[in-house]
């Protein structure tokens, strides 16, 4: 089971933004894996991150 995806930075997730929210939105936390940026400032392991 996989806990949390780690990325540099978002675009090495996906090439296209659209892209990426669906896969952090239906994906992951749909099935509880958090999504941590590094260079970004996005974490979904936080209360913050997550609203």
């Amino acid at each position: 089971r996989v806990d949390c995806v780690l990325v540099y930075k978002l675009d090495r997730l996906s090439r296209s933004q659209k892209d990426t929210l669906h896969m952090i939105e239906d994906v992951f936390l749909d099935h509880g894996c958090d999504f941590v940026s590094m260079s970004e400032n996005f974490d979904t392991s936080t209360p913050l991150g997550r609203a």
